[in-house]
């Protein structure tokens, strides 16, 4: 089972999932409101149709009355549920370099007595 924390948008004008690249997570839209779990069931829809599995193997894990979510995914692993909801830009490796202004050239330091 794959565990896959996402954000949830209920009352959307449209039902779509999307990669947000400032929360690093799937958001997913739907139109139906966040009353009496019809959004929750309506995400579970969304996810399974995305993924092209039947319902039953999608279920909400956690944050049932929270708008990040953790959806329990079974079947699939990670990769390919990322293959399949349409792929997740790479992100920038970072250096071990410090970055530039902090200890550079011309910046004054305390000398000690």
């Amino acid at each position: 089972m794959t565990l896959l924390e996402i954000i949830a948008r209920p009352g959307s004008r449209a039902d779509s999932v999307n990669w947000d690249p400032w929360r690093k997570r799937w958001v997913f839209s739907c139109r139906a409101e966040a009353v009496d779990g019809e959004a929750n069931a309506a995400l579970i829809r969304i996810c399974a149709e995305h993924l092209g599995l039947p319902q039953a193997d999608v279920r909400l894990q956690r944050g049932s009355r929270s708008r990040v979510k953790v959806l329990a995914v079974r079947q699939l692993s990670l990769d390919e549920i990322v293959r399949r909801l349409g792929g997740r830009p790479r992100v920038p490796e970072t250096t071990d370099s410090e970055p530039e202004g902090r200890t550079g050239p011309g910046r004054a330091t305390r000398k000690s007595r």
